[in-house]
């Protein structure tokens, strides 16, 4: 029971909640406290980001680099500058920022809606952050931008290749992966196309792969006999360069009377 000048109020505790009710006017309402903790881990403390950077992406030039650390985006200077918050976000993580190849956008990936979406905002912070994707799906990863600086592709955990236009945010599926392993692709100089490394259900190994972007149409280009892997296109488009694990030199083991394939795998065009 507490009492003061002007009047008498009791105050009750129900289901950890505090209430005041007035015995005069008998008007009564709930009470917000706060009351601060004393343990170190959640006592308000300074943090060296440089410390907690979790992915980082160079811009196009080369004098700043796009960084996620503890939840928020910057962008730091290779030599001279500054660092420069891009968010602000208490109780939101964004994660896995990939700059664009004009140097004017930056894509993400934050939890706000309360699952990891795909959003996209201006390199300078000058401007509110844009959602691309909106399907509360599987958890995503890895953002590759297209050479025009139109599209995005990403990937998530069940092995799904995503393209998705930054203008109408409309989204296809590029390819699968019939085991659920993260495919990386790689755009040609036009964005036309669009390469990558996919298993088979019927064989462990990897092939080349090539998606036309226009057509949806996908084509094998490599057996798959030899696992192939990381397929980029050189910069006039005229070729593709990959790892093959096909180079087959066998050396007998004085240790475990037994043939030894080493270093199988190496670049081929």
């Amino acid at each position: 029971m507490l009492r003061d000048a002007g009047a008498r109020f009791r105050i009750a505790a129900a289901r950890r909640m505090l209430y005041r009710h007035g015995l005069d006017s008998q008007i009564g309402g709930h009470v917000s406290l706060r009351v601060p903790g004393d343990r170190p881990k959640v006592s308000v403390r300074k943090v060296d980001e440089s410390r907690n950077i979790s992915a980082w992406s160079p811009g196009p030039s080369g004098k700043r680099a796009v960084v996620s650390a503890r939840g928020d985006l910057w962008t730091a200077p290779a030599e001279n500058g500054t660092p420069r918050p891009l968010t602000n976000t208490s109780g939101v993580f964004e994660r896995n920022p990939a700059w664009s190849p004009d140097g004017k956008s930056i894509a993400f990936f934050d939890d706000s809606t309360g699952e990891y979406e795909l959003y996209v905002m201006p390199a300078d912070g000058k401007g509110a952050k844009r959602q691309l994707t909106n399907d509360r799906g599987p958890f995503k990863t890895d953002i590759t931008w297209s050479p025009d600086s139109k599209r995005v592709c990403y990937s998530d955990k069940t092995g799904a290749l995503y393209l998705v236009n930054l203008e109408d945010r409309a989204r296809s599926l590029v390819d699968r992966d019939p085991e659920a392993r993260t495919l990386r692709p790689s755009f040609s100089h036009d964005g036309a196309w669009i390469t990558y490394a996919r298993g088979d259900a019927d064989r462990p190994t990897n092939a080349i792969w090539l998606h036309e972007v226009a057509t949806g149409n996908r084509t094998q280009v490599t057996a798959g006999m030899f696992g192939d892997s990381s397929p980029t296109f050189d910069r006039k488009g005229d070729y593709l360069v990959f790892a093959s694990a096909r180079r087959f030199d066998p050396h007998y083991s004085a240790l475990d009377t037994t043939w030894v394939y080493d270093d199988p795998e190496h670049l081929y065009l």
